[in-house]
């Protein structure tokens, strides 16, 4: 991979922002790649484990904050639990970012904006 500086065949991983940035040249563009390689997948062994998880009494579980652009996590639960999550996307989780922030958001902050 000439194209890429510093690309490394032992930690292809390590590349992948800089790869798909060269591939694709928007977020939409990238969205939509990765739906199409997604597209008919079945979710993994460890989604299936986490959407039991999320399905249990105790609320442990209750949300998960993923940067992945799949929606193999919603695919699972509704695969293993038959119960349709709320998907929030991304873009509207973004006026909770606080790059000064010194320590995690509370629960009560986190409702009061």
């Amino acid at each position: 991979m000439e194209q890429v500086p510093g690309y490394d065949l032992e930690n292809p991983a390590a590349s992948y922002g800089k790869v798909m940035e060269l591939l694709f040249h928007g977020n939409e563009e990238r969205q939509r790649e990765i739906e199409a390689l997604c597209q008919g997948r079945f979710p993994a062994f460890g989604y299936g484990v986490l959407a039991k998880l999320m399905e249990s009494d105790d609320d442990a579980f209750g949300a998960v904050l993923t940067t992945n652009s799949d929606d193999l996590v919603a695919d699972a639960m509704y695969l293993f639990t038959g119960t349709t999550p709320l998907v929030i996307p991304c873009e509207l989780l973004t006026g909770f970012i606080r790059a000064q922030r010194m320590r995690p958001m509370s629960l009560t902050e986190s409702r009061n904006g």
